[in-house]
């Protein structure tokens, strides 16, 4: 599993969830931060009050998708 640094790790995320939502130019999220004690994933993020419920469940797929491969460093 690749570690990267939470402003690596939101790099990558932006661009994937930007080209999911190219639709959308109003979303975001917050940069990812630590979870402790959790099992599978070690980090999380919090999607803006503005994301629209589509936005929304493009991020939580994207979220899924990546923290089986990243963790934070």
């Amino acid at each position: 599993m690749n570690r990267l640094d939470a402003s690596d790790l939101f790099v990558l995320l932006e661009r994937a969830f930007h080209r999911r939502s190219r639709a959308c130019g109003g979303c975001a999220f917050s940069l990812p931060f630590r979870v402790e004690g959790a099992r599978e994933a070690n980090w999380a993020v919090i999607p803006s009050h503005t994301c629209s419920p589509k936005c929304e469940d493009i991020l939580h797929k994207l979220v899924s998708e990546f923290q089986n491969s990243y963790r934070l460093a």
